[in-house]
């Protein structure tokens, strides 16, 4: 998986935006097209803590780690109602770009 050591380690306090990170680096790498991924999907993924349960809690804080990652990676990520979609990279997610 193409990481950038210097996102990673901005994110190493916020382990949701380095899950984040991490999970949409290697799938928009390995994707051909534009893909969409339901948030109840990434919920079941990514949660670990009962206030997680809740989806409206859960979303406003993958949002919050998805931006977080955009802003640092430059990653390409579509968030909607009920689903993200990514758009292929095939470089580093990263200030290496």
């Amino acid at each position: 998986i193409p990481l950038d050591l210097a996102v990673v380690k901005k994110l190493r306090n916020n382990p949701l935006a380095l899950d984040v990170y991490m999970f949409i680096a290697y799938r928009s790498f390995s994707i051909t097209r534009p893909t969409t991924i339901p948030i109840r999907a990434l919920q079941e993924a990514f949660s670990s803590t009962a206030a997680e349960t809740n989806s409206r809690v859960f979303k406003a804080r993958l949002k919050k780690a998805i931006e977080r990652v955009s802003n640092l990676s430059g990653v390409k990520v579509t968030i909607g109602a009920d689903s993200i979609t990514l758009q292929q990279q095939r470089k580093v997610l990263g200030g290496t770009k």
